[in-house]
């Protein structure tokens, strides 16, 4: 388990539970440090900030004598315990506000913006028998088409660049046969507030104060340490002739975007880290 260096509740509650656990510091200072490394070994752009975390995490583990690593990728996804799977609000498969907000900002070059070259979720979703649930069908597509094979990659690259191997046993056939086959009653509970219901049950008989806790919001936390330990490093990087020569934006309203923009009035920035880390990978790569 990695903790990061500011407050957060949840990550509190990890440290005064019961758990059998060795806590692993996460600065920004210690992000810089892993940075190039995990971009050299991913070959390419990546998505998701803590990700980076994962190689102090091998790096700590390896150093300790652990060659083998289990990682608990697919439990969500079989069990649904997203909430994207059962709130009613994220049951609409066209496009998101968060999207259409972004291509009214008019602050990416109009040409990347009009080529898509990716299959919509809709279209991904066809590939499921129409008998399933929309839920499950999510699931589905997270499994087999967008979130998980992303994952895997990233992890299989990373856990050898520390000589070190990694399993995935919630991703085994069999579990994913036994998950599909559960009533919906036994993985999301009656007022929709709480996925993978089985899972909590078996977990309660341990913890009782955690089983049923909110998971923890990463996007938050990743608003959070983007916008601020990194805001200067964030807006030196996005904001000089060599990142607006890639012609991925427009110089002056990405600009004037980057330069007001806070904390409190955006609520996903997963834009900014993807551009961040493909400036990145073009400095080392192509530059």
């Amino acid at each position: 388990i990695y903790s990061i260096n500011f407050e957060y509740e949840k990550l509190n509650n990890i440290k005064l539970s019961s758990l059998n656990k060795k806590l692993i510091e996460f600065n920004s200072e210690i992000f810089l440090m892993h940075l190039k490394d995990v971009i050299r070994s991913q070959g390419q752009p990546f998505n998701g900030i803590f990700q980076v975390a994962f190689s102090v995490l091998f790096q700590k583990s390896r150093n300790e004598g652990n060659i083998i690593n289990l990682n608990g990728d697919g439990l969500n996804e079989l069990f649904l315990g997203d909430p994207k799977y059962f709130s009613l609000k994220n049951q609409k498969t066209t496009e998101s506000d968060h999207i259409k907000n972004l291509k009214n900002l008019n602050i990416f070059n109009k040409s990347i913006i009009e080529r898509n070259p990716y299959i919509s979720k809709e279209n991904i979703l066809l590939q499921f028998p129409d008998d399933l649930t929309i839920e499950r069908r999510l699931s589905l597509a997270d499994l087999f088409n967008l979130k998980i094979p992303e994952k895997l990659r990233f992890y299989d690259h990373l856990s050898m660049n520390h000589s070190c191997e990694l399993r995935l046993p919630f991703l085994d056939h069999r579990l994913l046969k036994f998950a599909s086959n559960l009533p919906r009653d036994f993985l999301i509970d009656s007022n929709n507030s709480f996925g993978k219901l089985i899972i909590r049950d078996l977990v309660h008989k341990y913890n009782k104060n955690k089983s049923f806790s909110e998971e923890i919001n990463f996007k938050k936390l990743e608003k959070d340490f983007l916008l601020n330990e990194l805001k200067n490093l964030l807006r030196n990087t996005l904001s000089n002739k060599r990142f607006f020569d890639r012609g991925i934006v427009n110089p002056i309203e990405f600009k004037e975007h980057i330069n007001n923009i806070h904390p409190q009035n955006i609520r996903n920035c997963n834009y900014l880290w993807r551009l961040l880390s493909y400036e990145w990978w073009c400095q080392q790569f192509i530059d």
